[in-house]
C-alpha cells in the first residue's frame, strides 16, 4: 500500500426494521471486503475495512 492510499474503516450495522443479528452481519462483510478491495480500490485509490457492530438500542 502506498503513502498515498486511503484507508477508510465502514461500519456494517443493522438499521431496517428487520431483526439482522450480528452473526449474519458477521458473514456478510467478507464478501463486501471482497468486492471493496477487487472492485473499488483499483478505480478509486481508497481502502476500507468492514466491520460488522451490533445494532444498538435507542433511549
Amino acid at each position: 500500500m502506498s503513502s498515498t492510499t486511503q484507508l477508510r474503516r465502514v461500519v456494517l450495522q443493522n438499521k431496517s426494521s428487520r431483526s439482522i443479528g450480528l452473526d449474519d452481519l458477521a458473514k456478510l462483510a467478507p464478501a463486501l471486503q471482497t468486492q471493496v478491495d477487487r472492485d473499488f480500490f483499483p478505480v478509486w485509490g481508497v481502502r476500507a475495512q468492514i466491520f460488522p457492530i451490533q445494532q444498538t438500542k435507542r433511549a
